[in-house]
Protein backbone atom coordinates (compact mmCIF):
# COMPACT_ATOMS: atom_id res chain seq x y z
CA UNK A 1 0.00 0.00 0.00
CA UNK A 2 1.42 3.39 -0.99
CA UNK A 3 1.43 6.20 1.55
CA UNK A 4 2.15 9.87 1.02
CA UNK A 5 5.51 11.12 2.32
CA UNK A 6 7.22 14.46 2.60
CA UNK A 7 10.99 14.74 2.92
CA UNK A 8 12.50 18.12 3.76
CA UNK A 9 16.26 18.46 3.84
CA UNK A 10 18.73 21.30 4.15
CA UNK A 11 21.81 21.40 1.93
CA UNK A 12 25.01 23.30 2.71
CA UNK A 13 24.80 26.93 1.50
CA UNK A 14 28.30 26.96 0.00
CA UNK A 15 27.40 24.46 -2.75
CA UNK A 16 27.02 25.69 -6.32
CA UNK A 17 23.61 25.54 -7.96
CA UNK A 18 24.88 22.74 -10.20
CA UNK A 19 25.99 20.70 -7.17
CA UNK A 20 22.65 21.30 -5.40
CA UNK A 21 20.83 19.99 -8.49
CA UNK A 22 23.07 16.89 -8.45
CA UNK A 23 22.14 16.22 -4.81
CA UNK A 24 18.42 16.65 -5.59
CA UNK A 25 18.69 14.32 -8.61
CA UNK A 26 20.52 11.76 -6.45
CA UNK A 27 17.62 11.51 -3.98
CA UNK A 28 14.93 11.61 -6.69
CA UNK A 29 16.66 8.69 -8.41
CA UNK A 30 17.04 6.95 -5.03
CA UNK A 31 13.30 7.00 -4.27
CA UNK A 32 12.30 6.32 -7.91
CA UNK A 33 14.39 3.12 -7.95
CA UNK A 34 12.53 1.96 -4.85
CA UNK A 35 9.05 2.47 -6.37
CA UNK A 36 8.06 6.00 -5.43
CA UNK A 37 5.45 7.70 -7.62
CA UNK A 38 3.99 11.20 -7.92
CA UNK A 39 7.29 12.87 -7.04
CA UNK A 40 7.13 16.65 -6.63
CA UNK A 41 10.29 18.62 -5.88
CA UNK A 42 10.35 22.17 -4.52
CA UNK A 43 13.56 24.12 -4.07
CA UNK A 44 12.63 26.48 -1.23
CA UNK A 45 15.83 28.47 -1.66
CA UNK A 46 18.51 29.73 0.67
CA UNK A 47 17.20 30.62 4.13
CA UNK A 48 18.64 31.70 7.46
CA UNK A 49 18.71 28.82 9.96
CA UNK A 50 17.11 29.28 13.37
CA UNK A 51 20.40 28.16 14.94
CA UNK A 52 23.86 27.27 13.69
CA UNK A 53 24.24 23.75 12.26
CA UNK A 54 27.75 22.43 11.54
CA UNK A 55 29.07 26.03 11.58
CA UNK A 56 26.52 27.11 8.94
CA UNK A 57 24.05 29.94 9.56
CA UNK A 58 22.24 29.52 6.20
CA UNK A 59 20.98 26.52 4.28
CA UNK A 60 19.27 25.61 1.01
CA UNK A 61 15.90 23.98 1.71
CA UNK A 62 14.61 21.18 -0.58
CA UNK A 63 11.16 19.59 -0.22
CA UNK A 64 10.11 16.30 -1.84
CA UNK A 65 6.53 15.00 -1.81
CA UNK A 66 5.87 11.49 -3.12
CA UNK A 67 3.88 8.27 -2.71
CA UNK A 68 5.71 5.14 -1.63
CA UNK A 69 5.44 2.02 0.51
CA UNK A 70 8.01 3.42 2.97
CA UNK A 71 10.59 0.66 2.67
CA UNK A 72 13.24 3.14 1.52
CA UNK A 73 13.04 5.59 4.48
CA UNK A 74 15.73 3.98 6.66
CA UNK A 75 18.11 3.66 3.73
CA UNK A 76 17.58 7.27 2.61
CA UNK A 77 18.01 8.63 6.15
CA UNK A 78 21.26 6.69 6.51
CA UNK A 79 22.51 8.09 3.20
CA UNK A 80 21.56 11.67 4.22
CA UNK A 81 23.18 11.27 7.64
CA UNK A 82 26.47 10.18 6.02
CA UNK A 83 26.31 12.78 3.23
CA UNK A 84 28.50 15.87 3.57
CA UNK A 85 26.07 17.94 1.48
CA UNK A 86 23.00 17.44 3.70
CA UNK A 87 23.19 19.17 7.07
CA UNK A 88 19.64 18.37 8.32
CA UNK A 89 16.70 16.23 7.12
CA UNK A 90 13.18 15.26 8.16
CA UNK A 91 10.85 12.58 6.76
CA UNK A 92 7.12 12.75 7.41
CA UNK A 93 4.38 10.24 6.67
CA UNK A 94 1.35 12.33 5.67
CA UNK A 95 -2.22 11.47 6.58
CA UNK A 96 -5.31 12.24 4.51
CA UNK A 97 -5.77 15.57 6.36
CA UNK A 98 -2.15 16.60 5.68
CA UNK A 99 -2.24 15.86 1.95
CA UNK A 100 -3.45 18.83 -0.16
CA UNK A 101 -6.09 17.69 -2.65
CA UNK A 102 -6.88 19.00 -6.10
CA UNK A 103 -10.35 20.10 -4.92
CA UNK A 104 -9.10 22.33 -2.09
CA UNK A 105 -6.25 24.44 -3.43
CA UNK A 106 -3.89 26.07 -0.96
CA UNK A 107 -4.44 29.79 -0.41
CA UNK A 108 -1.65 31.47 -2.40
CA UNK A 109 -1.46 34.34 0.12
CA UNK A 110 -0.54 31.93 2.92
CA UNK A 111 2.38 30.35 1.01
CA UNK A 112 5.38 32.59 0.36
CA UNK A 113 7.87 31.81 -2.38
CA UNK A 114 11.61 32.13 -1.66
CA UNK A 115 11.90 35.32 -3.73
CA UNK A 116 8.92 37.17 -2.22
CA UNK A 117 8.75 38.38 1.36
CA UNK A 118 5.65 37.25 3.26
CA UNK A 119 2.68 39.54 2.88
CA UNK A 120 1.59 41.30 6.03
CA UNK A 121 -2.07 41.36 6.90
CA UNK A 122 -3.53 44.83 7.54
CA UNK A 123 -4.34 45.40 11.19
CA UNK A 124 -7.96 44.85 12.07
CA UNK A 125 -9.84 47.83 13.37
CA UNK A 126 -10.65 47.72 17.06
CA UNK A 127 -14.11 48.88 18.12
CA UNK A 128 -14.01 52.31 19.71
CA UNK A 129 -14.24 52.11 23.49
CA UNK A 130 -15.93 55.00 25.23
CA UNK A 131 -14.18 56.28 28.34
CA UNK A 132 -16.06 55.56 31.55
CA UNK A 133 -18.36 58.37 32.59
CA UNK A 134 -17.63 60.05 35.89
CA UNK A 135 -20.36 60.04 38.47
CA UNK A 136 -21.98 63.39 39.03
CA UNK A 137 -21.87 64.50 42.70
CA UNK A 138 -25.24 64.77 44.35
CA UNK A 139 -26.26 67.84 46.29
CA UNK A 140 -26.39 65.85 49.52
CA UNK A 141 -22.67 65.04 49.34
CA UNK A 142 -20.45 68.13 49.23
CA UNK A 143 -17.05 67.56 47.64
CA UNK A 144 -13.85 69.56 47.83
CA UNK A 145 -14.24 70.67 44.23
CA UNK A 146 -17.88 71.63 44.73
CA UNK A 147 -17.28 73.76 47.87
CA UNK A 148 -13.90 75.47 47.70
CA UNK A 149 -14.85 78.10 50.30
CA UNK A 150 -14.61 75.63 53.19
CA UNK A 151 -11.31 75.89 55.06
CA UNK A 152 -9.25 72.72 55.43
CA UNK A 153 -9.65 70.97 58.73
CA UNK A 154 -7.12 72.07 61.30
CA UNK A 155 -5.13 69.51 63.18
CA UNK A 156 -4.76 69.94 66.92
CA UNK A 157 -1.55 71.62 68.02
CA UNK A 158 1.02 69.42 69.74
CA UNK A 159 0.91 69.55 73.51
CA UNK A 160 4.03 71.08 75.02
CA UNK A 161 5.30 69.53 78.21
CA UNK A 162 4.64 71.47 81.38
CA UNK A 163 6.85 71.60 84.39
CA UNK A 164 4.81 68.94 86.06
CA UNK A 165 5.40 66.46 83.25
CA UNK A 166 8.95 65.34 82.44
CA UNK A 167 9.86 65.55 78.75
CA UNK A 168 9.37 62.27 76.93
CA UNK A 169 11.46 61.09 74.16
Amino acid sequence: MANSYETMYVVRPDLSEERVNQVVDKYVQFITERGATGIKIQNRGKRRLAYEIQNFQDGIYIQMNYNSDGQHIKLMERDMRLSEEVIRYLNLKLTAEDTPSEESPVDSASVASPQEPPQEQPPQEQPAVEPPQEEQPTQEEPTAAATPEQPPEEQPAPVEPTEEQPPQG
